[in-house]
C-alpha cells in the first residue's frame, strides 16, 4: 500500500499497519527533499508481471527443506517472527518537458518490479545459498585457478540459515 510520507519513524497515513515502522534514521537527510513514496512489497502476494513469474520462485508454495521455511500464507506478514526489512532509497530524474512523469513513472515500476523478483528469489533459493560463506563458494565456482591470499579478506562466518 503506497503512501505518501515526510521522513521516518512512523507510520504514513494508510501505511500497512502490519509492517514494522521505519527507524527514525532511515533516509533521513537534508538531501532527501519533498514528499516522497513508501511502498512496501509483499514477496508472496503482490503481482509481478507474468514474464518473470517461476513456480519454484512462488514463496506461496515453496517449502526450504534446510529451514523449513515456508510456504507463506496469507497475513504472513502479521504472523511471521522474525521478519526480515530491507529499505531501499530510489531516485529517479528524468527531467524532458512532457515526458518526465511518464518516464519517471515507469523507472519506478521496473525497480519495483527487480526488487519483488529479487527478494522472492532470495527467499525461494534459501537451500542452495544457506550456510555457504562468501569466500567459500560451491565447489563449481572454484574451478579457476587459486587467487592470492592477499585478494582474499577474512573467512567471513557461514551465512545463517
Amino acid at each position: 500500500d503506497p503512501a505518501n510520507s515526510r521522513g521516518g519513524g512512523a507510520h504514513a497515513a494508510g501505511a500497512d499497519p502490519s509492517h514494522p515502522p521505519c527507524p527514525p534514521q532511515i533516509f533521513h537527510s537534508d538531501k532527501i527533499l519533498g514528499d516522497h513514496e513508501v511502498s512496501f512489497l509483499d514477496i508472496a502476494f503482490d503481482e509481478i508481471p507474468e514474464r518473470y513469474y517461476r513456480s519454484l520462485e512462488d514463496p506461496r508454495f515453496f517449502s526450504s527443506a534446510k529451514t523449513g521455511r515456508g510456504p507463506l500464507r496469507e497475513g504472513w506478514r502479521q504472523h511471521t517472527k522474525p521478519i526480515m526489512c530491507s529499505y531501499k532509497l530510489v531516485t529517479v530524474k528524468f527531467e524532458v518537458w512532457g515526458l518526465q512523469t511518464r518516464v519517471e513513472q515507469f523507472v519506478h515500476k521496473v525497480i519495483r518490479d527487480i526488487l519483488l523478483i529479487g527478494h522472492r528469489q532470495a527467499f525461494t533459493w534459501v537451500d542452495e545459498w544457506c550456510g555457504e560463506s562468501p569466500r567459500c563458494p560451491p565447489a563449481p565456482l572454484c574451478a579457476g585457478p587459486p587467487m592470492p591470499p592477499t585478494s582474499l579478506a577474512p573467512c567471513a562466518p557461514c551465512l545463517p540459515c
